[in-house]
């Protein structure tokens, strides 16, 4: 930096604050370029000899650049105010207060991204008082507050700071002058982190809960064992739809015990966001861990979240009635044949939470903020009869396919991350192809486990090259959508296994870890050519036997086996139909996606199917 004043680049730098010991060589050197170098002692000093009155911020005044994701452009800069920051964290303590009954040992995990608006508004709420940040090497220094949390409930900080989520979470730690925990950075060791921090506040992303429940059912490896956890859980579902959550029953001791210990035994709060879950997930560790679990949903522009569910309310499936902050509404999305008068249509938000705009980007922040104030999130909703709202499909994203279908990949992916060896996956489709396609990256730890009761043997890598495995994959999504009421066309034709994850720091994901999905096209477009080059093939070779002698006599169920028989897999009948020129139109009241999620996490609709499948 020095070296850069030097050199005339770093004009602005004008003083350099270091934390360790330095030679006074360095002092010199900087007066040299004309700055100044302080320990920070020296620092403090500054200050100490120069007091200044408080200046407290104003509402309006801007408390946060926050950019968001940037999946399909260049990140936007959303502008928070102190405002914004403030309802936001108030209308989560406003929900939570006759439910959350501290105790003088709470703690919270922090490992959301700090840049992440829900991680700040929970810190805020936890460390009002006196803040002390946790490193999971720490060391504690225990004080006495008079609040909802008080300064001995910890939260583990392990999402990125990147997500207003993060953030949030620590704003409300903040208000009560609790304790945060970051964890060591490495999310392999993160297990080890709970055990040794004992959180007492989880905030916690879907992709998490999905990996705690498939450990647990893998554990669950004899019929007796299945059998018993099984009726453990029912017994506390039976509970939970009658309001109560509680981690002293009978078979908290002799099942769950071992569940909760995993989180470090003292977990009371955990709320869950930023990407749908499974219902059944969510149920389940509502049951096994046998604390308050809320789901909410938002976005950056909404500083974090606009609706969560109330306490008491532990049926899943849906992300609650709006926040006291916030009014929601939907509107028309005709292109889709969504509609407010039947409940369903985008998403929009409305209240003190709601961002002041782009930075620099008025285009922008006028497409997201109509003339009356209204946020419009691309998110589609729909209303219960309850009156919570149920995120249904994704606006934003959308395509469509070459015979004029609109397609939701991201809602496609919410159903195919249910599968049990599927890691990741980003479905692809494009205005002159007929069909789908998809890149899988398969979970590491449970790939090796599933191949071998399928009967496959192998590395990792190995059986990501094995074509067997590949179509069993795609067998077991494909069964994934029937089930999950996706159309023909909605359905991938093909896949291809990918060995390694898709993350940040090759590009793939955004700092709050969605999908870019530019960057997924263009890193993946030699697989995908080739993708539709074999299907393209297939279907060329499958009209060439089905008009040949062989197969005069042939029936339509007959032909669509015989083209499975040269895949290798299992293919949905209408799939194959969808594609033909003489494709049903849609009726102008038909809609072309109904699922009660929008993508990132292992969940999915319960419509009846479309599409029949064929066995091959």
């Amino acid at each position: 930096m020095i070296l850069d004043c030097i050199g005339g680049q770093g004009k602005t730098v004008k003083t350099i604050v270091l934390m360790e010991a330095f030679d006074k060589d360095l002092v010199s050197r900087g007066t040299q370029s004309g700055v100044e170098i302080l320990t920070l002692k020296e620092f403090e000093a500054i200050g100490e000899a120069n007091h200044q009155r408080p200046t407290p911020p104003k509402p309006n005044d801007l408390a946060i650049i926050c950019f968001t994701s940037g999946t399909t452009g260049n990140p936007k800069g959303a502008m928070l105010t102190h405002g914004n920051v403030i309802s936001n964290t108030a209308a989560f303590i406003k929900v939570t207060q006759d439910t959350l009954k501290p105790s003088s040992k709470d703690v919270l995990i922090s490992f959301l991204p700090l840049a992440h608006m829900f991680e700040r508004v929970v810190e805020v709420q936890y460390l009002s008082d006196l803040t002390c940040i946790l490193a999971c090497v720490f060391f504690c220094v225990p004080l006495q507050i008079h609040c909802m949390l008080n300064l001995h409930d910890i939260h583990i900080s392990y999402l990125p700071l990147a997500h207003m989520f993060e953030r949030v979470v620590q704003g409300v730690i903040l208000i009560h002058g609790a304790r945060i925990g970051y964890f060591q950075g490495d999310i392999r060791l993160l297990m080890d982190d709970l055990k040794t921090l004992q959180p007492t506040v989880f905030p916690v992303v879907p992709r998490l809960l999905n990996r705690m429940f498939d450990k647990v059912f893998s554990q669950a490896n004899t019929p007796l064992k299945r059998w018993l956890l099984d009726f453990a859980f029912r017994r506390k579902e039976s509970e939970l739809k009658n309001g109560v959550m509680r981690k002293d029953s009978m078979w908290d001791k002799l099942i769950f015990k071992k569940v909760q210990m995993s989180l470090g035994g003292r977990v009371r709060l955990m709320i869950t966001g930023a990407a749908p879950v499974s219902p059944t997930i969510l149920t389940f560790l509502r049951a096994a861990l046998g604390c308050q679990f809320y789901e909410g949903y938002g976005q950056t522009e909404c500083t974090a979240g606009c609706t969560m569910s109330m306490p008491g309310d532990w049926s899943a499936g849906h992300v609650g009635p709006p926040l006291p902050c916030n009014a929601v509404k939907l509107v028309d999305v005709a292109e889709m044949n969504y509609l407010a008068a039947n409940g369903e249509g985008e998403v929009c938000v409305k209240g003190p939470n709601v961002f002041k705009g782009y930075l620099k980007d008025p285009e922008r922040t006028a497409e997201a903020i109509d003339k009356d104030g209204w946020l419009h999130t691309g998110d589609i909703g729909k209303w219960l009869p309850n009156g919570v709202l149920k995120i249904i499909d994704r606006k934003k994203h959308i395509f469509k396919l070459a015979q004029g279908e609109y397609i939701a990949p991201e809602k496609i992916e919410t159903i195919y991350n249910r599968s049990d060896p599927v890691a990741q996956i980003f479905v692809h489709g494009e205005s002159l192809k007929a069909c789908l396609v998809g890149i899988v990256v398969p979970d590491p730890d449970f790939l090796p486990i599933w191949a071998n009761k399928k009967g496959f043997e192998g590395s990792y890598l190995e059986l990501c090259r094995n074509k067997d495995v590949k179509a069993a994959i795609l067998e077991d999504i494909l069964m994934l959508g029937k089930e999950g009421g996706l159309k023909s066309f909605e359905q991938v034709r093909d896949i291809a296994l990918h060995p390694e994850m898709f993350s940040v720091q090759n590009g793939l994901l955004t700092p709050t870890l969605k999908a870019k999905r530019n960057e997924l096209r263009s890193h993946f477009r030699e697989q995908i050519d080739e993708l539709y080059a074999k299907i393209k093939m297939l279907f060329k070779n499958s009209r060439s036997s089905c008009s040949s002698p062989h197969t005069s006599g042939v029936s339509s169920v007959g032909r669509v086996e015989l083209l499975g028989a040269q895949l290798g897999s299992m293919l949905p009948v209408s799939s194959i139909r969808s594609t033909t020129i003489l494709q049903r139109r849609r009726r102008p009241n038909e809609k072309t996606s109904s699922s009660p999620q929008t993508a990132g996490s292992k969940s999915g609709p319960s419509h009846s199917p479309t599409g029949e499948f064929t066995k091959i």
